[in-house]
């Protein structure tokens, strides 16, 4: 049920139904992590991301939970703490498109051009379609971020 509620869109209701399956389940760290996807619906950052660290430390090789606090981390523009989850994310699941775009992109704007590069080959060395790979590649090479 909680999970339909996210796919509408119905923070509120969707909140509601895993606060009383967190208090029921608190070992779950899928629940917090959806947890934490409804706070966030909901704009209560710190509690998502704490929602977040709950799944780490429940599941400390759980990729995912990295890669949503990065994301969100990055959006409230804390990019080295962002660049640290991503990392951890990429560490777990080296191939993981999203999780090395997404470090990519905290590379830049830290701007630490020529680190991102690598990580942008990768995304299009594993799938040359992946959206917005190519535009960053182009943008880094225009910038002289590497000479290929």
């Amino acid at each position: 049920r909680g999970l339909n509620l996210l796919q509408k869109k119905d923070f509120e209701k969707a909140f509601l139904n895993f606060d009383t399956a967190v208090e029921l389940f608190p070992d779950a760290g899928y629940l917090h992590e959806n947890m934490g996807q409804a706070l966030q619906g909901l704009g209560m950052e710190e509690d998502a991301l704490a929602a977040y660290e709950a799944v780490i430390m429940l599941q400390p090789t759980e990729a995912k939970a990295y890669y949503n606090y990065g994301l969100l981390a990055g959006q409230q523009g804390k990019n080295e703490i962002a660049e640290m989850f991503f990392r951890n994310a990429v560490r777990l699941r080296p191939r993981w498109l999203d999780g090395l775009h997404n470090l990519g992109g905290c590379l830049i704007n830290q701007d630490r051009h020529q680190e991102a590069v690598g990580y942008f080959l990768r995304v299009h060395k594993y799938n040359p379609a992946y959206p917005g790979v190519k535009e960053s590649l182009e943008q880094l090479r225009d910038q002289g971020a590497f000479g290929g």
